[in-house]
């Protein structure tokens, strides 16, 4: 996500970034910006809105929501029929597991990006959506052939300006 083999990938899809004002929200952001995602939905303080949507996000919605009234907010459910491609959690509390899940588009992927996130989910037979726990060193073997690609990529991605050190 975010390399040059995958921008455009993600016309006309949507994410969303939870507590997107976190470090690894605001890279999130701007990956799936550089990604093509056509609507980055991002939930945190209203004081950070500015900011967000500068990086990519589409859409800011003020992270007191309650989950269940996310689709609906804003006038995203006419946008995307309240259902998201791909939803990163950096927090990953077991809480809200089932309510992002219940949110994916058949065969959508829910991200828990938090170090400890216990995957508490059971999927109904059959169903495509999937959840991960994503542990974002590239040192682990797990994440090596990823990690070699960012490196790689990472000198053209700076030098054209799509990813810019503050």
């Amino acid at each position: 996500m975010g390399l040059p083999g995958f921008q455009g990938k993600y016309f006309n899809q949507c994410i969303l970034a939870l507590r997107g004002s976190t470090s690894v929200g605001q890279f999130e952001i701007h990956l799936a910006s550089l990604s093509g995602f056509s609507y980055i939905i991002v939930t945190a303080s209203s004081k950070h809105e500015k900011r967000l949507k500068y990086l990519g996000g589409t859409r800011f919605v003020d992270h007191d929501c309650p989950l269940s009234e996310l689709a609906s907010v804003h006038g995203l459910k006419m946008v995307m029929d309240g259902l998201f491609t791909l939803v990163f959690d950096v927090v990953g509390s077991p809480a809200t597991q089932q309510a992002l899940y219940d949110a994916l588009v058949p065969r959508g992927k829910l991200a828990l990006i938090a170090m400890h996130s216990e995957i508490v989910i059971s999927p109904s037979p059959g169903d495509a959506k999937s959840v991960i726990s994503v542990q974002g060193l590239l040192t682990f073997p797990a994440n090596e052939a990823f990690g070699t690609e960012v490196c790689a990529s990472a000198r053209e991605l700076f030098a054209t300006g799509n990813l810019k050190v503050r």
